[in-house]
């Protein structure tokens, strides 16, 4: 097939070619999403190089789990992707209220992914309940109630180390939940 013809194709079709190993319909995937994702990417880190990379890694990732993953909207699933990349980075920093605003500004789930969402939801909340009652309720300090590491750790006579390393538990304890990745990253994320 020409690389002309690739153009006129959906994003389903050239995910059904990217499948078979067909390397100029993920070149053609790449040309369409590369520049918007990394714009995207930008606005929230304004760090050229990792976002180069951030956005690498997400088509390194689409190229490899495109078997296993059932990709729906093309665009959406790329987006997501990009923000959960850009959201691990950030997590090692404090939030700027500009970075905030972007990440909120990227559109949530598909309708017709809303069942999905929201038995991953439930599976997460259970989950959650199940952890040790001090790593829950550290959790939840930060993911419900957004409190920094420093402020968790304060508010609980506890290092910020240990803070550091409840969350790092709590999230670790959630991995089983990570079949479902993007979703998983969103509540991950958004909880």
């Amino acid at each position: 097939m020409l690389r002309n013809n690739y153009k006129r194709l959906s994003d389903i079709d050239l995910l059904s070619l990217v499948v078979k190993d067909d390397r100029l319909a993920f070149a053609e995937i790449y040309s369409r999403y590369w520049q918007a994702l990394y714009k995207y990417a930008y606005k929230v880190c304004p760090d050229e190089m990792l976002c180069e990379d951030m956005v690498q890694e997400v088509f390194i990732s689409l190229y490899y789990k495109n078997r296993e993953t059932r990709i729906v909207h093309l665009e959406s699933y790329l987006i997501k992707a990009v923000k959960y990349k850009v959201l691990n980075q950030l997590r090692k920093r404090e939030f700027t209220d500009l970075q905030q605003r972007y990440i909120e500004l990227i559109p949530e789930k598909e309708e017709s992914q809303e069942l999905e969402y929201q038995e991953l939801l439930a599976l997460t909340h259970r989950s959650i309940n199940q952890l040790p009652p001090r790593c829950r309720q550290v959790f939840k300090m930060s993911r419900e109630q957004g409190l920094s590491h420093a402020q968790i750790a304060a508010e609980l006579s506890l290092s910020v180390r240990t803070i550091e390393k409840h969350i790092s538990n709590a999230i670790a304890a959630l991995r089983h939940l990570n079949e479902f990745s993007i979703w998983f990253a969103f509540i991950l994320i958004n909880y």
